[in-house]
């Protein structure tokens, strides 16, 4: 998800084009044990965006311009791709000053992550929770194969502590804004695949405290 959560390039455009974000997107909701019927007509909603990867460069203008609408427009963006803003209800949130973003640094530290700062945003982008859910994931299943027992508890810890204070509070409602909200068939595509792939994080049975 965290691809499809920065501001498109020719990279993206060119996976959508050619199949492979459809490919891969199929792939790891099989592994997770996401329905097949739920994989399958994600697949025919990435097959229908398939194009010459020639066009590459136009459909990242277009989807660019459904980006800056949704989340960067100086005046009036759609919503918020920062949990801060997105769970400020009252208007009072700042980018600047923020407890959210503070307490995300901090489960990245703990968990011996430093935040990229290559694309300069805030900790509580929702991209950079993405790839901190991606990296605590892969940590966990790599624990998982390895047998190593403590190491899987460690995972689990962060996940859940992750999962409870910051992405139950605000992931699902972002990804159903965006279906609502977006222009593009592709970001209303990667909107209802948030919803999934949060309803199926959300579902997971709480890790034994043995």
């Amino acid at each position: 998800m965290a691809l499809t959560l920065r501001l498109p390039d020719t990279d993206m455009t060119g996976a959508i084009a050619d199949g492979r974000l459809g490919q891969d997107v199929a792939a790891a909701m099989m592994e997770m044990g996401i329905h097949a019927t739920t994989v399958a007509s994600f697949s025919v909603s990435f097959d229908s965006l398939r194009q010459s990867p020639s066009d590459a460069v136009r459909e990242r203008t277009r989807l660019r311009r459904d980006y800056t609408q949704l989340f960067t427009h100086p005046t009036t963006p759609l919503m918020s791709i920062h949990e801060t803003l997105f769970r400020d209800h009252e208007g009072v949130g700042s980018l600047f000053v923020s407890t959210e973003a503070m307490d995300a640094e901090r489960c990245y530290r703990q968990a011996g992550v430093t935040a990229s700062r290559e694309h300069h945003e805030p900790a509580d982008h929702m991209a950079t929770e993405m790839e901190f859910m991606m990296f605590l994931r892969l940590q966990h299943g790599c624990a998982l194969e390895q047998g190593d027992f403590d190491q899987v508890r460690f995972w689990e810890s962060h996940l859940q502590e992750f999962k409870d204070l910051h992405l139950r509070k605000w992931a699902k409602e972002f990804f159903a804004a965006l279906v609502e909200r977006a222009r593009t068939e592709e970001y209303k595509l990667f909107g209802r695949i948030g919803v999934v792939l949060m309803e199926w994080e959300f579902s997971l049975q709480q890790p034994s405290k043995q």
